[in-house]
């Protein structure tokens, strides 16, 4: 990679320091992304994020502030040795492609990410999703995320570009809404890709998820009305999002249906055979794991919430499918622990009658755990 002579950069930088962050402001407004009042513009003097003099007015940016990276500077590869916080990032990609490398971990506001240019940019640090933000990359332009994402709250991708999660796990799960562009991930290994686990995916009707390595895609839930597209491997997990997915499963170049069994299944929560139906033999798969808290189940077992485990959350989220909630409670499997016999009659008394909303799993949820905390405190006390 060449660098931009830093005389002309010095020069050019003093004049368009003015226009680009007026530019930035609109091109933010003008695509729906916030950004803040307060601003630092990187002078790439030298490679250091958290040295004042890389930045103007001589102060790093913080927490609520944006960190704007203009095309003419002469260091495109900002270092981050240690922990920091901005309200969002403005990246200008026109010149050369921007790294954000180092050891130190990023949180990022309700700004979220705006790339323009074209190219690549490649963001090597960890970053933790600290607000609901939107990430907007430019239809020629590509974002490369190398390390892990943390935190819960939901990302949106707009400008039609594409971001590269080159991750092979992560504990972000918060959701992601891919109104336009592509999310993909094309991490080189025959073994799943887990960047997506615990997350519903949202696809618009011009937003893709693909998978283009030679290994498989982990997926959590998949809805909306966009493309699914194998072309590159293969789903070692696809679920349907209470089934409300209809947009394309494309495999190679052409578009299928998505009852095409043997590369994808459209079936409900609680479906564990992958039947299509959630019924009797469901139950007993979960039966069979149920309060197995190590970490170890998975979806054909029970584990509907991905956190590794079966429990009353995963039994809830099967009676709201199951095909006879709304006559009762099935009998409880043979050899079914007490735990879930006890548990059983609850989650399908948890699951609303149309309109009633979401209060009565909660209120049958907190129910149980009085009741489990009651029966501990009186074995307590024999």
């Amino acid at each position: 990679m060449g660098v931009i002579p830093w005389s002309w950069a010095r020069a050019s930088g003093r004049r368009e320091r003015g226009r680009w962050w007026r530019l930035a402001v609109a091109v933010g407004a003008a695509a729906g992304v916030p950004l803040s009042a307060g601003a630092a513009e990187w002078k790439g003097e030298g490679p250091e994020w958290l040295i004042g003099t890389n930045w103007t007015e001589n102060v790093v940016p913080g927490a609520g502030e944006t960190a704007l990276f203009p095309s003419s500077v002469s260091d495109v590869r900002p270092v981050l040795d240690g922990p920091a916080s901005v309200g969002g990032l403005v990246i200008d990609n026109q010149i050369f492609p921007y790294e954000l490398t180092g050891t130190g971990g990023l949180s990022l506001g309700a700004g979220g990410i705006r790339l323009t240019g074209s190219g690549g940019a490649l963001i090597d640090v960890p970053l933790t999703v600290a607000a609901p933000q939107t990430w907007t990359v430019d239809s020629e332009s590509t974002l490369v995320l190398a390390r892990p994402l943390a935190g819960v709250r939901p990302i949106t991708f707009a400008g039609g570009g594409v971001a590269d999660f080159e991750i092979g796990t992560n504990s972000f799960a918060g959701g992601l809404v891919v109104n336009s562009g592509t999310v993909t991930t094309t991490l080189g290994t025959d073994s799943p890709s887990r960047v997506f686990r615990s997350n519903r995916i949202t696809l618009g009707a011009e937003g893709s998820l693909v998978v283009q390595n030679a290994g498989s895609l982990d997926i959590g839930q998949v809805d909306g009305s966009g493309t699914l597209d194998t072309a590159g491997g293969g789903l070692f997990m696809f679920a349907l999002a209470d089934a409300t997915f209809s947009g394309a499963l494309k495999i190679g170049s052409s578009s299928q249906g998505l009852t095409l069994r043997g590369i994808a299944t459209q079936t409900l929560t609680g479906d564990t055979t992958l039947d299509g139906a959630v019924d009797f033999a469901d139950l007993v798969r979960l039966a069979q794991s149920y309060d197995v808290t190590d970490g170890s189940r998975v979806w054909a077992t029970g584990d509907f919430d991905y956190d590794g485990n079966v429990d009353f959350a995963d039994l809830v989220k099967l009676a709201q499918n199951y095909e006879t909630a709304l006559g009762g409670a099935p009998a409880v499997p043979a050899g079914a622990s007490p735990a879930f016999a006890a548990d059983l009659a609850m989650a399908f008394a948890a699951v609303p009658e149309p309109g009633t909303g979401a209060a009565l799993i909660a209120g049958a949820v907190g129910a149980l755990l009085r009741r489990r905390r009651s029966s501990r405190r009186g074995a307590g006390h024999n």
